[in-house]
């Protein structure tokens, strides 16, 4: 019995199938190895924690926001202090010590439950190769406010004062000396700057990115929970990046000795370094809000209760929001009902900004001083105040009762 011969056009159709399947495949597999186009794609916000480490041991952490729609990104200081439970031994100890360079699973998890956003990608680079990576770029920029010149670590740190480019051997430097005389913040600072610079080196020298050699170095010299085709797309991304739009916030909180170490524990268990993230990541998408120039502008905090302190802690929410608080103290008396944030004339989207985040509805501009100014210490030039917060007895410590 002869066998029936295929139908030419069933043979054509199974083709098709096969072309559209084969092609779907490969779609597939080239998504889910490039997770950052992927991201881009869907008009999400790119996230990565960057680690900076000497030999096996964490230097430093900063969560790093870019949204490529606007070119916003933020930069979060991650402290190493922060106090975790290790889950391994069911103890208390300083997240540093949850830092494993062969698998950062466990680190990343418990970044992520911190700031109540999952963080996906590390980026991981030891002081050797960063001190490459910034000479591949032609240095890094600073304004550097003080000249530096220590002795940190055994070895004798001099960085020059003013606008200056720092090769890769004096950018490693500054980022990562230590000076027991240097507020916390200060230091803080000095990592963000850095991060913010090489962000935006890489940003204009994305043309250089372009060549494959140079692609190959990037490889080799980072360790990545990306894929190498995904992190040449990080990498051209921050072409698109806008150098005036960085959002700087850090992790504040109440530090504590436990097991002969000291720890670092979160404002209001955590709920305050959440909250902030969000109003960055709304910030990063939208192109109408919260603004750097909005996030800059210098707030003075008076205490209009009888209550003591409440002016400093308030002080700490708007510091973990990025807010620059110039000053804190009294009113010119204790009997305030209601909280006011008054701007100065011309400065009535900055104060309605500010006062969003303690839910204050009495928001107002001024043309001159409000009284009970003469009751604070005098302000130093530099210090000019752009909103001023008087903090009322319909203020709970987080928000107003309206």
């Amino acid at each position: 019995m002869r066998m029936a011969k295929p139908d030419k056009a069933h043979l054509f159709i199974l083709l098709i199938v096969l072309v559209l399947l084969g092609s779907g495949v490969y779609i597939f597999f080239q998504l889910r190895t490039n997770q950052i186009s992927a991201a881009i794609e869907k008009n999400q916000t790119l996230s990565f924690l960057l680690l900076v480490r000497e030999g096996e041991e964490l230097l430093f952490s900063e969560l790093v926001l870019f949204h490529p729609d606007t070119g916003k990104s933020g930069i979060i200081d991650i402290p190493l202090s922060l106090g975790v439970i290790d889950p391994r031994e069911n103890k208390m100890m300083p997240i540093k010590g949850l830092y494993n360079g062969d698998d950062e699973t466990l680190f990343l998890k418990k970044v992520s439950d911190l700031i109540g956003f999952e963080v996906e990608h590390t980026l991981s680079v030891g002081t050797e190769n960063l001190v490459k990576f910034v000479d591949l770029l032609e240095g890094l920029e600073f304004f550097i406010a003080n000249p530096v010149e220590m002795i940190s670590d055994d070895k004798m740190v001099i960085i020059p004062s003013g606008s200056v480019v720092l090769d890769g051997e004096k950018a490693v430097t500054y980022v990562t000396y230590t000076d027991p005389q240097e507020r916390q913040n200060e230091e803080i600072s000095r990592k963000q700057k850095f991060v913010h610079s090489m962000l935006r080196k890489i940003g204009q020298m994305s043309d250089l990115f372009q060549h494959r050699e140079v692609r190959k170095l990037l490889h080799q010299i980072t360790d990545s929970s990306l894929s190498d085709r995904a992190l040449d797309s990080l990498v051209a991304a921050f072409g698109d990046l806008d150098y005036d739009q960085v959002i700087y916030q850090r992790v504040l909180g109440n530090s504590r000795l436990v097991n002969e170490e000291e720890l670092l524990f979160p404002y209001y268990e955590g709920r305050l370094i959440k909250e902030s993230l969000q109003q960055t990541l709304t910030a990063l998408t939208n192109r109408e809000i919260v603004n750097t120039k909005e996030l800059s502008v210098s707030i003075e905090i008076l205490n209009g209760t009888g209550r003591s302190g409440l002016a400093g802690r308030t002080s700490q929410i708007f510091q973990s929001f990025g807010y620059d608080v110039v000053r804190v103290g009294n009113a010119d008396h204790s009997e305030y009902e209601k909280t006011t944030v008054t701007g100065r004339e011309g400065e009535l989207a900055a104060a309605q900004q500010v006062a969003n985040v303690i839910q204050c509805s009495n928001v107002e501009t001024r043309k001159e001083e409000l009284p009970g100014d003469e009751l604070v210490e005098p302000m130093a030039a530099s210090e000019v105040v752009d909103v001023t917060i008087i903090l009322g007895k319909d203020f709970d410590g987080r928000y107003c009762k309206n």
